[in-house]
């Protein structure tokens, strides 16, 4: 019984580390948009292109925020990953985690 708790721990923290590696690339491309945006409404200014400068500031507005979301995301697959391991019984907790595993068919159903 042993062998099976620690081989879906390890399972479990595979797949949360799947998911906080997800998350910090989506983060990191809220980054980027952030900063293309952010290049588009300084552009716009110096030719006075006072439409295009509004919607590239709502663009970057928008990134901002999606990209605070999505780090918000990257600390907490972060903590839930680390909190089991500061418990009496991390091995049980990492186990659960793979039912994170079935995470994605949730999201699709949702959808």
């Amino acid at each position: 019984m042993s062998t099976v708790l620690t081989f879906l721990a390890v399972v479990g923290i595979a797949t949360a580390a799947w998911h906080l590696v997800r998350a910090a690339f989506r983060f990191l491309r809220q980054a980027a948009a952030g900063i293309w945006a952010d290049e588009m409404s300084q552009t716009h200014a110096r030719r006075g292109d006072l439409t295009s400068l509004q919607a590239s500031e709502r663009e970057r507005a928008e990134a901002t925020r999606s990209g605070t979301r999505h780090g918000l995301v990257v600390l907490g697959w972060l903590a839930l990953l680390s909190a089991p391991a500061l418990t009496a019984w991390p091995r049980p907790l990492y186990a659960a985690y793979t039912l994170l595993l079935l995470e994605p068919a949730l999201r699709r159903l949702r959808s």
